[in-house]
């Protein structure tokens, strides 16, 4: 069974924030992607953990900034139920293996 846990960018301060389980936001509901504590809209991004980490042994979070093979930066999301990457206009699931990659940054704290 997969570990549950989150981390939220801090749209407001431009920061990360880091806490180790989902009980960690127990008053946070999201609805069309909008983040919402106690019926206030909340200036943070919601960020899952996908189980995976990289060759290693960092954690891969939605969000985050991947090397590829290529040496490609390739940012990962979530599509149709699976964390992954688009590559060449193909979609490819984490699930498939993580050992190649390495987790480089993510596209909040790196997005230049």
């Amino acid at each position: 069974m997969r570990e549950i846990k989150f981390r939220a960018w801090d749209i407001l301060n431009s920061r990360m924030i880091y806490h180790s389980s989902v009980s960690s936001f127990p008053e946070i509901m999201t609805w069309d992607g909008i983040n919402y504590r106690n019926g206030e809209v909340m200036g943070w991004i919601l960020l899952q953990y996908t189980g995976l980490k990289d060759k290693n042994g960092t954690e891969i979070y939605e969000g985050d900034v991947i090397m590829g093979e290529d040496n490609e930066a390739l940012p990962i999301t979530f599509v149709e139920g699976c964390f992954g990457f688009e590559n060449d206009g193909e979609f490819f699931d984490l699930r498939h293996g993580t050992r190649y990659f390495e987790v480089i940054g993510n596209i909040y704290e790196n997005a230049g």
